[in-house]
């Protein structure tokens, strides 16, 4: 989406053509293709290795498992943010008017895909018994609302953004059953904007918004505030991305430290028993499903400071907490400074990504599931896996280097196809192609 006349910050080693006037920050290019490269580690670690807790589930899980999806929880962050800093480097070549018609059209486009191809790759199937609003739909709406943000001067879309990830955590306690005491409509609006809670539509389906939309615009809206750094020179750039960045980051800490405000779920001291192993997470909530719970600390059981470290960053995406958006978005704006330089040629093939992030999505969720479908096959005739629809219910179960593997392979394969579209988009004016 960054589409502005801007100088590039090194010529692509990947030898895609890139006319003046469609020139791209390649430093912004190559975080989103960075950030597209690990969400497809959580991906395919979501399909293929299937454990049967979560990875950021402290009494069960590893401290690779775990640093495996932490990692991830970069992605959404950093991907949003880039979408509003986009929009603001897009809107500099555009009217009010076409970039708000663009901004309606291309997020109704994107709830669409959620809908319908996004959730066929993921299911695979288009029972809409259950709809699950991900990310791609949370882009969406926050695209459709920043249509009306565009008209409003920067500094004030910035800080709308920034109060939005301060604040909206003191409104966990409203529910949608209070919001629809006030007005019927307004208890599912407000479990799609918040609160995460599943909205009845029909007598036979129901959508779980996972991804609510109010966080997340407030992330966009911050992200079109960080484009207008990047109309400064480099070196003037790079200073306040990476003061803004270590500031985030240390209101990090403060907030998780303080254990108070800013997550729904306090961290804790972490125990451990020193015979058997088992580790005790202290900070569970009571209602915590029952196949998750952790057992009570025996006797003996002692701290284990790597768990209490994970604990500390183990904060709330679902809806994304003031903890969890502060602990992301401040490296987000550091890797921003670190990028904005000429880049090697590692860096170089990340831009290759960056520059089709929708083209990439489409074509990874696929590419995974025929992995997975492979490896059942294989499983299967050699007695690893019984039933087809057992084994989906119960997962493939492969390890995480063996799912680290896979990722590998998918990330090799995704990007001769994506450098090919990178090209496409390069050469062509046409206008069909910002929707793909």
């Amino acid at each position: 989406m960054t589409t502005a006349a801007l100088p590039s910050a090194a010529p692509a080693p990947a030898a895609i053509p890139m006319p003046p006037d469609r020139a791209r920050l390649d430093g912004i290019d190559a975080v989103r293709g960075l950030v597209m490269v690990l969400m497809a580690l959580d991906h395919v670690r979501d399909i293929v290795q299937t454990e049967p807790y979560r990875a950021t589930d402290l009494a069960w899980t590893t401290p690779a498992l775990f640093a495996s999806r932490l990692v991830t929880h970069l992605c959404a962050p950093i991907f949003i943010l880039l979408a509003g800093t986009g929009i603001y480097l897009a809107q500099r070549r555009k009217t009010p008017g076409e970039i708000a018609w663009f901004l309606v059209s291309r997020g109704l486009w994107l709830v669409f895909l959620e809908l319908t191809v996004i959730k066929f790759f993921w299911f695979q199937t288009l029972d809409y018994t259950l709809i699950q609003a991900l990310v791609i739909w949370v882009i969406g709406w926050s695209m459709v609302l920043m249509s009306v943000m565009v008209f409003l001067p920067v500094p004030l879309v910035a800080a709308i953004g920034i109060l939005i990830i301060l604040a909206h955590n003191t409104m966990d306690g409203i529910r949608a059953a209070d919001a629809a005491n006030v007005w019927p409509l307004l208890g599912p609006l407000w479990s799609v904007l918040h609160t995460t809670e599943p909205v009845k539509l029909t007598e036979n389906s129901t959508l779980f918004p996972p991804y609510v939309i109010l966080p997340w615009f407030g992330v966009m809206c911050a992200g079109y505030g960080v484009g207008a750094i990047f109309t400064l020179d480099r070196p003037t750039r790079r200073r306040l991305l990476t003061a803004i960045g270590l500031i985030v980051v240390l209101g990090f800490a403060v907030v998780r430290g303080l254990n108070g405000y800013g997550d729904p779920r306090p961290w804790a001291i972490q125990l451990r028993d020193t015979a058997s192993g088992q580790h005790f997470d202290t900070s569970q909530p009571p209602d915590m499903p029952l196949r998750f719970k952790s057992p009570p600390p025996t006797p003996g059981a002692v701290p284990d400071p790597v768990y209490t470290a994970m604990s500390f960053v183990n904060t709330n995406k679902y809806p994304p907490s003031l903890a969890f958006l502060l602990m992301t978005l401040g490296p987000a704006l550091l890797l921003l400074a670190a990028f904005d330089r000429p880049l090697g040629p590692i860096a170089g093939r990340l831009v290759v990504f960056g520059r089709v992030p929708l083209f990439y999505y489409l074509l990874h969720l696929p590419l995974i599931v025929l992995c997975a479908a492979a490896i059942y096959a294989y499983g299967h005739s050699v007695g690893w896996y019984g039933a087809y629809f057992e084994t989906r219910e119960q997962g493939l179960g492969l390890s995480l280097p063996a799912a680290y593997g896979c990722w590998l392979a998918v990330i090799v394969i995704l990007y001769f196809p994506c450098r090919w579209f990178a090209g496409v988009k390069a050469r062509s004016r046409a206008a069909w192609l910002s929707y793909l």
